[in-house]
């Protein structure tokens, strides 16, 4: 049986963590929102939401091997494949935002001291 581990990415900054909800509440009503995502079985895997340095969910759900019955943590490696790239992708809007980066920037521009030319290639 094939080993399947399912990354799912939702969109978490829709919740607001306003000033009356204190650190506890907050965690549990992310709690919440994972496990109704775990319940149906759209979601295993592990979670680590912060805000301002401070961890408000860091949790496992599901299994890392269904076979061996071995669990998730919040320490588990997971193979990120493709996923990487939205990573890349708000990072660079971010960067953006900050008004470090330009979307038409070159590599050159960023990186003066290379004068080697580097060839970006895509496997699509």
């Amino acid at each position: 049986m094939k080993k399947i581990i399912t990354v799912l990415l939702f969109p978490l900054w829709f919740i607001s963590c306003n000033a009356q909800n204190n650190g506890a509440e907050t965690s549990r009503e992310l709690n919440q929102i994972v496990e109704k995502y775990y319940d149906n079985q759209d979601f295993t895997g592990s979670v680590l939401v912060a805000q301002n340095g401070n961890i408000l969910l860091s949790e496992a759900y599901g299994f890392a091997d269904i076979e061996n019955k071995i669990e998730n943590t919040p320490n588990t490696c997971f193979f990120l494949a493709s996923v990487s790239k939205l990573f890349t992708v708000a990072c660079i809007a971010e960067l953006k935002n900050k008004g470090l980066l330009n979307y038409n920037s070159t590599l050159s521009s960023l990186f003066p001291i290379t004068r080697t030319a580097i060839k970006l290639q895509s496997n699509i």
